[in-house]
């Protein structure tokens, strides 16, 4: 049993190192935004996705990553690069942690990367308003899509309560910060 629980860590680890490797790659090959979108979906798919009362209340940084993604790649390579980070990000997150199973399949989008990468080719049509109204209108868009799919498709009426503090956690946390990342990226 030691031998097998060895080889499970050494894959997980070998899972954990790639995407991070990942990122000097990307930072080389596509310079420093591609770099801070990925890292930024790194993080919430990798770190803070393995919190559930953090996703619960809204604590998540692809958001910010999909409106920098969009402000300067446009509508297009937003929606599709997010739909694949997401899927592929939060896919890797069940080698590299000992988690539950997805109710999906692994490396297929599903409705939460649908969601994402239309709130960024949306951020992507708004890309001549500033960052944070395009962030206020995107969290909106999604929470409402959200809104729909959990209550008429799962019956779950709890995004009323993801929904506020999805947006006063974005608004106060997360809209200062991709303020000063969009400065610094111009």
């Amino acid at each position: 049993m030691d031998s097998r629980n060895s080889i499970l860590m050494n894959i997980r680890l070998t899972f954990m190192l790639a995407t991070i490797a990942t990122a000097p790659l990307l930072l080389f090959m596509f310079g420093i935004k591609v770099f801070v979108v990925y890292a930024l979906i790194w993080i919430d798919k990798i770190l803070i996705g393995v919190i559930r009362p953090a996703r619960f209340v809204g604590i998540e940084t692809t958001t910010t990553a999909s409106i920098i993604m969009a402000i300067f790649y446009g509508p297009a390579v937003s929606f599709f690069s997010v739909l694949f980070l997401f899927t592929f990000l939060q896919s890797i997150r069940y080698f590299i942690f000992p988690l539950r199973p997805p109710d999906y399949p692994l490396f297929v989008p599903n409705k939460d990367s649908i969601i994402y990468a239309a709130g960024a080719a949306l951020a992507g049509i708004l890309n001549l308003y500033d960052f944070a109204t395009i962030m206020i209108i995107v969290l909106v868009f999604k929470s409402f899509i959200y809104g729909i799919t959990d209550f008429l498709v799962q019956k779950k009426p709890d995004f009323f309560i993801t929904f506020g503090g999805t947006v006063i956690i974005h608004v106060i946390f997360f809209l200062p910060i991709g303020v000063q990342i969009m400065n610094h990226l111009k």
